[in-house]
């Protein structure tokens, strides 16, 4: 089964996902890309994936404007530290994916809520660009998202 899913935004603040299954297009009015709640909440165990102090990790967020600009997400609570391990990784992924054709960025954000959380609705805390860590401006995820979109690719769509 293939599957493929864009957010788009209608009259303003109205968002809705417009998604297409084997051909079949149908849309999500509540606007969620998660399609299966409970299984998204299951916990992922990788403890018997260990070699030695290594292990692996996630990246909450990915994003690839057509090969042109490379956006990894990290978000914690409450302005949780990254592990040392799990920083390292994403540096070193970011880093390696950052080229003369391809702008990189690791963004790491934070959250105060209890419940679900609107990845985009979190706090840039720090960004990370050509291997140098930066300290970000008070902005929301989405809002430095669209100021790098303008930057690098200019009314994209």
């Amino acid at each position: 089964m293939r599957e493929i899913s864009h957010r788009i935004p209608r009259d303003g603040e109205e968002v809705w996902s417009l998604c297409v299954r084997n051909g079949d297009m149908y849309s999500n009015p509540q606007g969620s890309l998660i399609r299966n709640k409970e299984y998204a909440a299951r916990l992922k165990d990788f403890s018997g994936l260990r070699f030695g102090k290594i292990s692996p990790t996630d990246i909450d967020g990915f994003l690839d404007f057509s090969d042109r600009l490379f956006i990894f997400v990290e978000t914690k609570y409450q302005n949780s530290p990254v592990p040392y391990g799990q920083k390292l990784a994403l540096e070193r992924l970011c880093d390696a994916t950052q080229s003369d054709t391809r702008n990189s960025y690791l963004l790491l954000t934070s959250y105060d809520s209890d419940g679900d959380i609107d990845i985009g609705e979190t706090v840039v805390k720090q960004y990370r660009y050509q291997r140098v860590w930066h300290d970000s401006p008070e902005m929301t995820l989405r809002e430095v998202i669209e100021i790098l979109i303008n930057k690098y690719l200019g009314d994209y769509k």
